[in-house]
């Protein structure tokens, strides 16, 4: 019997994990990591828990990993500068929520693991996702066009020679694709309307090498919606604008945005203007009905949305007007808030004498306690963070110290 078994024997983890919604005082982030995998190993529903900042999240991630299969356990990290996101939204991250999304639309149970502003980020709903990827496969009949145009409405790029993730290029019969989830690009070869082979190629060479049966193609963007869509949205979008008196600056801006949703570009820098596409607007806790919420330490997270919302309106005050506002860029963090099911507050670090206690308090009779020190340490230690173009590029730019 491991020191998990015996935490979640506990009858103080028996009762908060028996609660629909309850609050936690005064626990350590191990305390809190162990309570998470109870929750998760005794029950069937996915465990949703939200950190303050990126860098939590990170932490919280790196640690579950390792008593968890690590496809198990999902990351969905944000910007933590909406102005940074309006200016251009950062490619790993990017990819990194569309496939945490994509993964929960499977039935399985996961934990998901995110800081506070990936948890108040709108989403297309689910429904929309589910519709929006689709399976290439060898001896079918797809028109050419129709594919070259349905990777534009998914986020895809056009480029001359096809090289990174979301690319896409076209050379008489020959479609390449870098799909979301591959680690080499797709040449798809048609034989009129027929696809007649499908084959992984290196970007350096250009020369294809193994053979597929068949390659499934996701969204690289978050930002879904066709070009009857964008004409219904576009009339909403103006009669909003036309209630404020635009600065000069706005007005180039609407016009630079109306052309770029038009054309379906940089579509990821422009989700303040999904609500005017669907009213039904989603968070990631809708892509599943079986969950738990953990929020974790809200009173910080409630600053950091403070402070996301100050950020707002000195981005707002620089484009010279108020149109920016009254847009629906986020979900409140009051509705966070609500629908959480387990809010743990005054979080804390490790000490010593937290390891001595907590080894004392777990402790069954046929246990040594050297023992559950040792298996303590193991949720307690921090391991070194994954070397991620995206967290350390993420980290010089915005982190700021929690």
């Amino acid at each position: 019997m491991n020191i998990l078994n015996h935490f979640s024997l506990l009858e103080t983890t028996q009762d908060i994990l028996s609660k629909d919604k309850i609050k936690v005082r005064g626990a350590s982030d191990g305390y809190n990591q162990m309570l998470i995998l109870s929750d998760f190993y005794s029950g069937d529903k996915s465990i949703f828990v939200v950190l303050p900042n990126i860098y939590l999240a990170q932490q919280y991630y790196d640690n579950l990993i390792k008593y968890v299969n690590e496809d198990d356990v999902l990351f969905f990290p944000a910007d933590e500068l909406i102005s940074a996101e309006m200016v251009s939204s950062t490619g790993d991250f990017l990819f990194e929520r569309i496939q945490t999304l994509y993964t929960l639309l499977s039935n399985d149970k996961k934990i998901v693991v995110m800081n506070m502003h990936a948890a108040i980020k709108f989403e297309m709903p689910k429904d929309k996702w589910i519709n929006n990827i689709f399976r290439l496969k060898i001896n079918e009949e797809y028109k050419m066009e129709e594919l070259l145009n349905k990777l534009v409405l998914l986020g895809y790029e056009k480029t001359f020679q096809t090289s990174k993730t979301g690319e896409f290029s076209r050379r008489g019969s020959i479609v390449d694709i870098f799909p979301l989830g591959y680690e080499n690009p797709i040449r798809v070869d048609f034989f009129g309307d027929e696809i007649d082979t499908i084959k992984e190629f290196d970007v350096m060479t250009q020369r294809s090498n193994n053979k597929l049966d068949f390659v499934d193609i996701l969204p690289v963007s978050e930002f879904l919606y066709d070009n009857k869509e964008f004409e219904y949205a576009k009339d909403k979008i103006n009669a909003y604008f036309s209630d404020y008196e635009l600065s000069q600056i706005e007005k180039d801006n609407i016009k630079n945005d109306l052309f770029k949703l038009e054309n379906h570009n940089d579509l990821d820098s422009l989700s303040r203007y999904m609500s005017f596409f669907d009213e039904d607007l989603s968070t990631i806790f809708d892509f599943k009905d079986n969950k738990r919420i953990y929020l974790i330490d809200p009173i910080k997270s409630k600053e950091l949305f403070n402070s996301l919302e100050l950020d707002l309106n000195e981005y707002a005050d620089r484009l010279g007007g108020m149109s920016l506002l009254g847009m629906k860029h986020y979900e409140s963090f009051g509705k966070i808030d609500n629908i959480s099911n387990v809010l743990i507050e005054g979080v804390r670090s490790f000490t010593s004498a937290d390891l001595d206690g907590f080894a004392k308090e777990v402790m069954p009779d046929n246990c040594v306690p050297q023992k559950i020190r040792e298996d303590f340490l193991k949720i307690k230690n921090k391991v070194i963070f994954k070397k991620r173009f995206y967290f350390w590029f993420f980290s010089f730019r915005l982190l700021k110290p929690y």
